[in-house]
């Protein structure tokens, strides 16, 4: 999960990576050969790339009750690399997992199971540090009995990574429950609610709507300094502009403009430069430490060695359970609980 993107990326080389040219295509350009090649679509919404090796990802509305297609396509040369459906899912899988145990019909439970288990988890944090207070073990005797080492082995990567077993847990607990959260935070920290999504003004008689060009230039001005992370252009709603500074860590960009698809005046606009406390810890912040992204590559290493230490606290503990009550290497009064 701290290198999902990294991952996906590798299984779906065909379909991401092009070579960079001097030049991108103007959107204007780009929208109009996917729908001359789709006839009856209409370029909605776009996910722009990150890395200038990487593709776009482009979603095509049909504009009736049918599916729709999603494609990457190379922002250089207009050509189409692929539709999503045709994409390795693996990673996308291990995410939802992670998130709903693959509970897609019933995607709630699955998010209450996984935040109960997080909870738990917290409280494992907790109990084990006050257990391993009373021997304060940090070294492992290599030299003695198998069970021995397993015992020691628990107890000093259990402390090695209690702390940050903490984080993850607690921040999974925050990001299962995030409206919960998010209204907590703001109450302790005195913040306001961000504005919802803006109503869509009344068009202008006789005006068409912008180009995505114009539009996006619109965003860029209301926002100095961010990029643009996606462009969703739904007909009868404002244009709505995912955007992301450079300290924003998380995945898809939390500042967000909304325009007038006809004017391409601002609506409305989040900067998480200027966004209240509550809304940076409960929307960024938990995040990026939930993940490793806070601090960039150091902290993703860390989270991600921090992370394979639990199974393997898992099994040392699980031995530990079998043994108990059996005759262990240690006297009956230095048994592990």
């Amino acid at each position: 999960m701290v290198y999902e993107r990294q991952i996906d990326h590798v299984l779906n080389r065909r379909l991401v990576h092009v070579e960079p040219a001097a030049q991108a295509l103007s959107l204007s350009e780009l929208f109009s050969r996917l729908e001359k090649a789709h006839p009856g679509y209409r370029v909605t919404e776009i996910g722009f790339s990150k890395q200038p090796d990487l593709a776009c990802e482009v979603y095509l509305d049909p504009g009736n009750d049918t599916e729709g297609k999603v494609v990457t396509v190379n922002p250089y040369s207009g050509e189409e690399l692929g539709d999503a459906r045709s994409a390795n899912t693996f990673v996308n899988s291990v995410h939802q997992f992670h998130t709903h145990l693959l509970m897609n019909k019933n995607r709630e439970a699955g998010r209450w199971i996984v935040g109960i288990a997080s909870i738990f988890l917290l409280f494992l944090s907790c109990s084990g540090i006050f257990l391993w207070w009373r021997r304060k073990l940090i070294t492992i005797n290599w030299r003695a009995s198998g069970k021995r080492i397993n015992f020691d082995l628990h107890n000093a990567l259990g402390v090695l990574s209690s702390l940050f077993l903490f984080c993850f847990a607690l921040t999974g607990v925050a990001l299962t429950w995030d409206g919960a959260t998010s209204s907590l935070v703001n109450r302790l920290t005195h913040s306001s609610e961000m504005p919802g999504r803006p109503r869509m003004p009344v068009p202008p008689d006789g005006v068409s709507a912008l180009g995505p060009d114009a539009l996006v230039a619109a965003a860029r001005a209301a926002l100095p300094g961010a990029r643009i992370d996606s462009l969703s252009m739904d007909p009868g709603r404002p244009v709505d502009v995912r955007m992301q500074f450079p300290e924003d860590r998380t995945p898809a960009g939390r500042s967000r403009v909304f325009l007038d698809p006809f004017t391409g005046n601002v609506l409305s606009a989040w900067s998480t430069r200027t966004a209240p406390l509550g809304f940076k810890i409960s929307r960024l912040w938990i995040r990026e430490i939930h993940t490793g992204d806070i601090f960039g590559w150091p902290t993703q290493v860390l989270a991600c060695v921090m992370s394979l230490l639990l199974p393997l606290l898992t099994i040392t503990g699980t031995l530990i359970w079998w043994n108990r009550g059996r005759k262990l290497l240690l006297p009956v009064a230095d048994e592990a609980p």
